[in-house]
This record gives structure tokens, C-alpha cells and sequence, in this order.
């Protein structure tokens, strides 16, 4: 589509009309997909996002005709519709009234009257969108001037002033009744209510500061005496700021404060001053003031003798030079991103006097000081925490050492057990107790492996399963003389399980292969072990297979009488699985457990 393009969605069942309007309009610089149905627009509606415009056919057929149809899209977007018809009789245009109104256009209309309909609709609908965002945006500015003026002490208006000196009330907020004794309402319906209760020497200042600065639209700041409905007078604070409404009228901003008690406001606000400076005084934490570039404002007592500075050498500097971790720039963020009526948490440094630093916890949060928006930042040492963090984290250290020493260790000892094993197992020539000591020397290196493992990897909670199975199976085969005859292999996707599941899945792996390499290949040149690991939903599965003579079908039957066997059985339990010996061209064990029992991490 070339560039400003737009698509047109032509509804039209006569194929030969829709074919002849499409070509007019892509001629024009028009993208025209065409819908023969009402059923068929909605859909391409629906499946197309860059449709600008529709032209519809109100008699489509027997189905769903162009009304209906513009109903159902307009009811999920706004879109401009143009409806066309051959029909000129009144019942067919009040038809289309109250759907939309974008236009009518007759069929057979020259392409003159076509094109300046679609024009029409463009600009019809783009006033429409921008009117529609004006509102939107006038609406938002509303509500936000509504909450604005609800939280404020006092009564936020607007009144309306033309060059004559006429003044209206265009706004007030929800205080109004309670401060003047009038609804905004009624002010609305009789300015005179409230600018009738002025005094008359205050008001004739009022006029004239207004039109004063109607005419260099400066800022208006007035006191005025106001006779209340309830017979007693009060003294108002009045600031106005001008705006342009239109060609000849201003509209003043303003924000009105009853000052009749302001003495005893004054009094309460130095009381409750002297009680705060009591309060962080009494604090063992420095206490910090700052305004929003952070500079510090004002701090407690205990600032000074934490630091060991001044009073003087703190009021009026910036806390980035206090605070050595971080630059100006970076503490503007910290105060910038500062949530409202929550506390802002984090550690740092703070330099003494002396030049030592000491690691502090901040607390940070909005208040208002001397009636200022300003931060208040508390300041915890910390240093005794560190000190005991870092002990801590030595001992942690200490023990990992000891740990792995200890595993080490353990390892140790079972490789030379093994070794004890295997040099007694060769010192004798009978043939069954060699084999005995040959199933117990594999079920050591089995937990060898296991340590080794661990202490190869530093991790003590999950493993590679198919590194370890590799291992297990590979020290199991080195056992016996014949291991050179025997290819060994492992497939499929490897995954971590937990040490808890380790032990009892490495006694069940050396177990079979122990089996394997013990019966499996009697009279079998080339003998070949197949291992594949997978993750089936909830369950890990392991399948062990030879090319060996298989086995009885007694043991096929679960006769698992023999006691490598019954050890098998007894860590499938253990893992909470299921345990399954077939022959299939050999011999096909199948390892199935939840694989709750695994871990990912």
C-alpha cells in the first residue's frame, strides 16, 4: 500500500457494481477490499484493523441488509459508514437516520459526488475524533480539578469577568456552602449573594484589581471582609490568577482562605512546632530535613554529635556532600521517585568529621515542615549489623569449608573402601564370593560418585542426572575385565534432581547395570547398553536397554527374589515410582517416579 494510502471496506453484493466502484476508487489512491454480504463486511471488519471508511449497500440480498450490518460494526468501533442505495424514497433515508451520519449517495452518481461523499465523511469524522478527545481531556481536567479541589483547605472557584466589571461564578469547589453560606448553585444563579456581603470600600478594590489585571493579566492577591449569612464577619485571603475564556471575557482562577483564625492557627502551628522539635531531639537516630533539591533544612540535635559537626555546617549545604555514596544527581532520583504516604527504605554512608564513614539505614518519606512540602530522612548506624552481617557471613563461609572438607573426607574413605574390596576380591579364587564382594565394591563407587559429584559441582541440593548416571554406569562397567567388549551410551534430554533423590536412583542404576554386565552377555561378542532419560508431564522416566539373552520370565512375572533385584524394588518405593522389566531383543527396564521429586533450580 503506498504511503497515506487508506481502505476502503466497499459492501456490495452485485459483483459487476462493487468491480466497477473499486476500480473508480483505486484509481483515486483508494485501498478497496469488497464485502458481498453484510455477514462477510462484519467479518472483514473484524479481521482488517486499517479499514478507514465504509461504503454500504442497504439492500444486500436475503441475508443481513447494510443497516443491520452497520449497527453491529458500530456498536464495536467507531468508523465513518457511507451508505449507498438506488433507492431515493423517504422510508429508505429515515432508515439509515440515527445509525450513523456520514452521508447517502445515490447509485449511478457520477464518481465526482463519490469522491467529495468520502471527503465529506473524512473531515466529518476527524472533527468528530478531535472533538471527542477535547472532551475527553476536558472531562479529565475536570475530575483532576475536582479531586485538586476537595483536599484543599479553603475554596477553590473561578469566576468569570467581562471588560464591564460583570463578575459570575463559573466554578467553585465543594467547601463553598460551608465557607460563604451559598451553594455553588446558588452563587451561579445570583453572583450578588457573596459580592453583595463585601465590604464596599473591598470590593470597589477588588473591581479595579481586577480590571487592572485584565489588561496585564497579572496575578491578583487581595484581602477582603465578608458579612456571612450567619451574621458574623469574616475575613477572607483572596488569589487570583487570569486566563483567556474568550474574545472579551477573563476568567480568574482563584482560591479563598478564611484568615479569621489565622492568630490561632499561628499559635497551634508554633506549638506544634516546638512539639516536634522535642520529639526528634529526643531521638537516638539523626533526624534530616530537606527541600526537593536536597538541601538539608533543618536536623536534630543528635545530627551534630553522631558527625561531630555544627548546626551551622549543615543548614543550607546539599546532603550529597554528607552522603559520599551518592552524587547529587543520583539523591534528586532518590527524593524524585519518592512514593506518597510511604517510606522509601534503602542503605548508604554518611562522612564524619573526623573522616571516618559509617553505613546508615535511611528512612524516607513526604511531611511538611514550617508548611512546606519537604523530605524527612531518618538515619540509623548500622555499623554494629555490618559488623555482625560480615561475622556471620565468615561463619556461613567457615562451615561451607567444613562441609566440603567433610564430604571430601567421605569420599575419601569409600574410594578406599572400595580399593580394600577390590584387593580382597582378587586375592581369592572363589568365584561366588568374588562376585559377592564385586556387587558390594559397586554399590561403594556408587555412593562415591555421588560425593564426588557434588563436591565437583559445590552444589549440595540437586544434580545433572545424566552426568551422574554416566558416572555410576561408567564405574559400575570398569568393575569387570570384559568392559572393552561392551559400547555404552546415554540418551535424551538431562535434567537436576534433588540429593534427597540421588542416593536410591544411583542404587537402582548401578544395581541394573551391575545385572547387565553380570548375565546379559554370556556368549554375546558385542554387547551394548542404551540408557534414555526424559520428563513426561509429571513423571521422570529412565529406560535401560541391552542386546542381551533377557531374562526369565519369571523375573519378567516380578519374581524379584534375587537381591539386587529386591534393592531395586525397594528404591523404586522409596522414590514413590514405578519399577518394569521386559524382553525386548534383550533386556528393557523401565524407571518411572513423580517428578515432584525433581528440581529445576
Amino acid at each position: 500500500m503506498k504511503t497515506g494510502e487508506k481502505t476502503i471496506l466497499l459492501v456490495e453484493d452485485e459483483q459487476i457494481i462493487a468491480l466497477e466502484e473499486k476500480n473508480t476508487l483505486t484509481g483515486h489512491g483508494f485501498n478497496v477490499i469488497i464485502a458481498g454480504s453484510g455477514e462477510e463486511a462484519i467479518e472483514t471488519f473484524r479481521s482488517t484493523d486499517d479499514i478507514s471508511i465504509i461504503l454500504m449497500d442497504i439492500d444486500l440480498g436475503s441475508g443481513m441488509d447494510g443497516t443491520q450490518a452497520a449497527q453491529i460494526i458500530l456498536s464495536e468501533r467507531h468508523i465513518p459508514i457511507i451508505f449507498l442505495s438506488s433507492h431515493t424514497e423517504l422510508e429508505f433515508v429515515e432508515k439509515t437516520e440515527g445509525i450513523t451520519s456520514y452521508g447517502y449517495v445515490v447509485k449511478g452518481c457520477n464518481e465526482t459526488v463519490l469522491l467529495a461523499s468520502i471527503s465529506m465523511a473524512f473531515r466529518l469524522y476527524n472533527e468528530k475524533i478531535k472533538r471527542k478527545e477535547s472532551e475527553t481531556a476536558l472531562e479529565s481536567e475536570k475530575i483532576r480539578f475536582e479531586n485538586m479541589a476537595k483536599s484543599v483547605p479553603g475554596v477553590l472557584c473561578s469566576i468569570l469577568v467581562n471588560p464591564y466589571g460583570y463578575k459570575e461564578f463559573y466554578y467553585t469547589s465543594p467547601q463553598t456552602e460551608h465557607f460563604f453560606g451559598f451553594t455553588f448553585e446558588e452563587l451561579k444563579r445570583d453572583s450578588s449573594l457573596f459580592f453583595g456581603r463585601i465590604d464596599s470600600d473591598n470590593l470597589k478594590v477588588l473591581d479595579e484589581s481586577l480590571l487592572q489585571s485584565m489588561e496585564n493579566m497579572t496575578p491578583v492577591k487581595i484581602h477582603l471582609v465578608y458579612k456571612h449569612p450567619g451574621n458574623s464577619e469574616i475575613y477572607l485571603k483572596c488569589n487570583f490568577s487570569p486566563t483567556i475564556h474568550d474574545k472579551n471575557n477573563i476568567l480568574f482562577h482563584g482560591f479563598i482562605t478564611d484568615t479569621t483564625d489565622s492568630r490561632k492557627s499561628q499559635i497551634a502551628l508554633e506549638r506544634s512546632e516546638e512539639n516536634y522539635r522535642n520529639l526528634i531531639n529526643g531521638m537516638s537516630e539523626t533526624i534530616w530535613i530537606l527541600d526537593f533539591d536536597g538541601n538539608i533544612i533543618d536536623i536534630n540535635n543528635m545530627v551534630p554529635e553522631v558527625t561531630g559537626m555544627t548546626r551551622e555546617e549543615f543548614i543550607g549545604h546539599n546532603i550529597s556532600e554528607i552522603d559520599k555514596n551518592f552524587t547529587k544527581k543520583e539523591i534528586l532520583n532518590l527524593i524524585k521517585y519518592l512514593p506518597e504516604e510511604k517510606v522509601q527504605i534503602f542503605e548508604t554512608f554518611h562522612s564524619l568529621k573526623n573522616g571516618k564513614v559509617i553505613p546508615v539505614e535511611i528512612y524516607s518519606s513526604l511531611t511538611y515542615y514550617n508548611g512546606v512540602h519537604s523530605i524527612l530522612s531518618i538515619a540509623r548506624d548500622i555499623s554494629r549489623r555490618k559488623d555482625a552481617e560480615e561475622k556471620l557471613k565468615v561463619q556461613i563461609e567457615e562451615k561451607e569449608v567444613l562441609l566440603k572438607t567433610a564430604h571430601h573426607r567421605i569420599k575419601n574413605n569409600l574410594a578406599a573402601i572400595a580399593s580394600l574390596i577390590s584387593l580382597q576380591a582378587n586375592s581369592i579364587n572363589d568365584e561366588k564370593s568374588k562376585s559377592i564382594l564385586k556387587d558390594a565394591q559397586g554399590r561403594i563407587n556408587c555412593i562415591h560418585v555421588l560425593y564426588d559429584s557434588l563436591l565437583r559441582t559445590g552444589n549440595y541440593i540437586n544434580l545433572e542426572i545424566g552426568d551422574y548416571i554416566r558416572k555410576i554406569c561408567e564405574s559400575v562397567i570398569s568393575i569387570f575385565t570384559e568392559y572393552d567388549k561392551i559400547s555404552f551410551s546415554i540418551g535424551g534430554k538431562s535434567f537436576k534432581v534433588t540429593t534427597k533423590s540421588l542416593f536410591p536412583l544411583g542404587v537402582i542404576i548401578e544395581e541394573l547395570i551391575t545385572n547387565i554386565m553380570k548375565y546379559a552377555f554370556e556368549d554375546i561378542t558385542q554387547g551394548k547398553i542404551e540408557i534414555f532419560i526424559q520428563k513426561n508431564n509429571n513423571f521422570a522416566i529412565i529406560q535401560i536397554k541391552d542386546n542381551g539373552r533377557g531374562i526369565p520370565d519369571s523375573t519378567v512375572k516380578k519374581d524379584l527374589s534375587g537381591f539386587g533385584l529386591t534393592i531395586v524394588n525397594v528404591m523404586t518405593k522409596q522414590l514413590g515410582g514405578e519399577f518394569e522389566i521386559k524382553n525386548i531383543n534383550g533386556t528393557l527396564c523401565t524407571l518411572k517416579f513423580p517428578v515432584s521429586k525433581i528440581s529445576e533450580k
